[in-house]
């Protein structure tokens, strides 16, 4: 997904639900608190999936990868890659 589709589906979500989860700035974008309090039940929700599923491949080591780089070359180079890195690297 690109910047701008991802900032679209953002700003749809946000009329739906009738709140702002991001304050805009020319600073950058901080989260208010409705936007913090959707973050942490989210993130609570997806990792008790996740835990869920650790039931399945019990034997298989957590390998963790972290990234850092810019908007525009995740836009343009990581994120068309990553479902193929997905694919090689699956769980088996």
């Amino acid at each position: 997904m690109t910047p701008a589709a991802i900032s679209h589906q953002i700003r749809t979500l946000e009329a739906r639900l009738g709140a702002l989860l991001f304050d805009r700035s020319a600073q950058g974008v901080i989260l208010p608190e409705q936007g913090e309090l959707l973050y942490r039940q989210t993130h609570h929700a997806l990792l008790a999936i996740h835990r869920s599923l650790d039931v399945f491949y019990p034997e298989a080591s957590v390998k963790i990868l972290t990234l850092s780089t810019t908007p525009a070359l995740a836009a343009t180079w990581l994120i068309p890659r990553l479902g193929n890195f997905y694919r090689t690297h699956a769980r088996v």
